[in-house]
């Protein structure tokens, strides 16, 4: 793999796009596989795939769950004052994000923080302060990989907002990659009956697994993750 090696140990792969020509024939394959599948699946199973509800078990561990509050917020993408204002309406932090205000709530941010949006390092900076703060009151703040974080690291800014510089793109990633290594940001996490990853986890790999335990599920994600910074891989988790 093509990395270069920072100051502190840490490393960036290129930020320049890389061309895939591949990817023009994806769409179209994408649709082909979609309506193909509508023809072949009848639709009595397409409906019972769709709205299959959850088993008694798993409604009872939700329902029996015992703890501090757990707040989830999905994607960000450069948006620190939207970000803010869901943090604040849901009481974990000020407006300004400048200071925990959530007790013992544990905050699941769930990735894809980079891309988009003008305020990528000021949205990561919010989350890095709340982060350090929310021990303080027991309270517990996790940040978890996306998909935008993979492809920076992989050195693709195409979806970088024109007012972000390449220079603080590549200090993000650092920084991130930082994060990475010593656990503060993870693949996956889990609370009683939740479990947290960004985009989900593919059945095959579930198959692969020498147990379906959630807990064994999260420290392999997370591993690999780890794993991958640490050496320098490419697509760490992508595929998951």
């Amino acid at each position: 793999t093509n990395c270069a090696a920072s100051g502190d140990g840490s490393t960036v792969g290129p930020m320049t796009p890389r061309p895939a020509p591949w990817r023009a024939f994806v769409g179209p394959l994408l649709i082909a596989a979609c309506l193909l599948s509508r023809l072949l699946v009848p639709s009595d199973t397409r409906r019972a795939l769709q709205e299959s509800p959850p088993s008694a078990k798993t409604c009872a561990a939700v329902a029996n769950r015992r703890g501090p509050r757990l707040v989830a917020v999905g994607d960000v993408h450069g948006d620190f004052e939207a970000l803010a204002d869901v943090l604040s309406a849901a009481k974990i932090s000020n407006a300004s994000c400048g200071s925990w205000t959530g007790g013992n709530a544990i905050l699941v941010q769930m990735g894809d923080v980079a891309d988009r949006g003008r305020d990528v390092q000021k949205a990561n900076a919010c989350l890095r302060r709340l982060q350090r703060l929310a021990p303080e009151t027991g309270g517990q703040v996790i940040r978890l990989v996306g998909n935008h974080e993979l492809m920076r690291a992989e050195g693709s800014l195409r979806d970088a907002h024109p007012a972000e510089s390449s220079a603080a793109a590549v200090a993000g990633v650092m920084q991130w990659k930082v994060d990475v290594k010593s656990g503060a940001v993870r693949a996956s996490y889990s609370d009683g009956p939740y479990f947290f990853t960004h985009a989900g986890v593919r059945p095959a790999l579930l198959e692969r697994l020498p147990t379906s335990s959630i807990g064994e599920l999260v420290s392999y994600l997370n591993d690999r993750l780890r794993d991958a910074v640490v050496e320098c891989q490419e697509n760490p988790v992508r595929g998951r």
